[in-house]
């Protein structure tokens, strides 16, 4: 069983001050960003402290006493990245949307141009960011789990609406960014779910992930690969919705 997690950077991150932030993050090589902030420098992984994050890491760790799990992080400053890929600490984010004009100017956009969403959209095609997605399920894994923020869905573009057939993915997201799931199947992440899980908006994505990885093995996954619509006996009273 192949299992591949997608989930988003966090603000938070291992060390107190951030040394770069968007603007050197997009005009400096990563080899030279490496060389020149050598004390600032740890795998992604472990780089994100959010509380989503951990939680995010907690659901990997279960799931890999089943399954080979690639664990992808979603980062505004990095792109696509490798759950060991080291990266130097940064002050940058797709959630703040003046940021992310400001950097899609300098990237030679004109936002006044764009809708927000747009504006996002062209941010995460400089990061490669839907290529890298797509990219990575062509690898053909047997599920997919995505617990990526509504910014962080729009900026990925088109990377969960042209699925391969065998990708079966799961996202799980707010209700404002079911529209954004593309094929997926939407594992909704709100109120009432918040609420139920006794947990705060800022955990809410790593706690469903997490709640579902404890309640799996190795059948459970076997049988959830075979038929999706099953994912209701791992994370009911929850509601899921396959995406029209």
């Amino acid at each position: 069983m192949n299992i591949l997690v997608i989930s988003g950077c966090s603000g938070d991150k291992q060390f107190d001050e951030a040394p770069i932030g968007c603007e050197e993050l997009d005009s400096t090589s990563r080899d030279d960003l490496l060389e020149t902030y050598p004390d600032y420098v740890a795998p992604a992984a472990e780089m994100y402290t959010g509380d989503e994050h951990e939680r995010v890491r907690q659901a990997v760790a279960n799931l890999r006493s089943y399954a080979n799990v690639t664990w992808r992080i979603v980062s505004a400053g990095y792109g696509v990245v490798a759950e060991n890929e080291r990266i130097v600490a940064y002050d940058c984010t797709l959630s703040d949307i003046n940021a992310v004009r400001d950097r899609a100017k300098r990237m030679g956009h004109d936002p006044s141009a764009l809708t927000i969403d747009e504006t996002r959209q062209a941010v995460g095609r400089e990061l490669n960011l839907s290529a890298d997605l797509k990219g990575e399920l062509a690898e053909g894994y047997d599920l997919v789990f995505v617990t990526l923020s509504e910014p962080y869905l729009v900026a990925t573009g088109e990377a969960f609406t042209e699925l391969l057939e065998r990708a079966v993915v799961f996202v799980f997201a707010s209700k404002g960014a079911k529209p954004y799931v593309g094929d997926g199947y939407w594992v909704p992440a709100t109120e009432e779910v918040r609420a139920s899980l006794g947990t705060t908006w800022f955990e809410l994505r790593g706690e469903l992930l997490w709640t579902f990885s404890e309640s799996v093995d190795e059948t459970a996954l076997a049988q959830l690969a075979a038929t999706p619509e099953s994912v209701e006996e791992f994370v009911s009273p929850i509601s899921v919705h396959e995406s029209e």
